[in-house]
């Protein structure tokens, strides 16, 4: 019986927890250097848990990755300064709609 492989669920373990991009809300994306930033990039992708957690995975050249926890505070940091990275649906169902500035 012929079947299709499997799909390998990407996720990263910090502090003996796991954390799955796929099972997480994408709250903003932002890629190639930002004008803040000292790190080269090619993007860095901030997410958070359905338990309210916030992870980001950077990727950089060859294909290295490196995967943090956030605050909330760095998190809305991280969004302030990728503003047009922001995933507007997403951010309205985890935090509601903002006032207008």
């Amino acid at each position: 019986m012929a079947g299709r492989a499997k799909e390998k669920l990407e996720r990263y373990y910090i502090g003996g927890k796991q954390y799955i991009p796929k099972k997480s809300t994408l709250l903003c994306v932002a890629d190639g250097n930002d004008m803040f930033s000292k790190a080269a990039w090619n993007s860095e992708k901030l997410y958070r848990t359905g338990k309210g957690t916030f992870f980001i995975v950077r990727e950089g050249a060859d294909n290295e990755e490196k995967v943090g926890l956030l605050d909330e505070e760095k998190a809305f940091e991280f969004m302030d300064r990728n503003t047009a990275g922001i995933i507007t649906e997403n951010y309205d169902v985890v935090f509601g709609v903002p006032e207008e500035g």
